[in-house]
């Protein structure tokens, strides 16, 4: 959050407060507490007021999720260097995840690439419980 834009923004703010720091979220695509943080770096709000903050947050244990979450953006570039990596080298998601010691899941998670159905007794180091009890 570049220091100049962002204290703009932040100086038009009505009162510093979590329903006007949620609105900050939505717009910089940052986590509000992050927000907040970065508002207290650059002095654009007292140290007490961020200290009464930072309590609602753990009061109302936003640490665990705070309200608004957006959805993760798609790994585009992950998916792309891994293509490249299929047709250079033959890698494919399955052995780089075998490699790193990456679940099916991880990979998938990761990646956002769908991972081929692995075989449950020959394929990849790790199975998914779900296989056995259907094996």
């Amino acid at each position: 959050m570049p220091a100049q834009v962002f204290g703009d923004e932040f100086g038009i703010l009505p009162r510093v407060d979590w329903p006007h720091l949620f609105e900050l979220k939505r717009r910089w695509k940052a986590a509000a507490s992050d927000i907040l943080d970065r508002a207290l770096e650059l002095d654009l709000v007292p140290a007490t007021t961020a200290r009464r903050l930072y309590k609602q947050y753990s009061w109302r244990r936003w640490h665990q999720g705070e309200p608004y979450e957006m959805a993760p953006e798609p790994t585009e570039l992950l998916a792309q260097a891994i293509e490249f990596a299929k047709r250079d080298t033959g890698e494919t998601l399955a052995t780089l995840a075998d490699t790193l010691g990456w679940g099916a899941t991880v990979a998938e998670e990761l990646t956002g690439i769908a991972m081929p159905e692995w075989d449950v007794f020959g394929g990849g180091n790790v199975a998914r419980i779900d296989d056995y009890r259907r094996a």
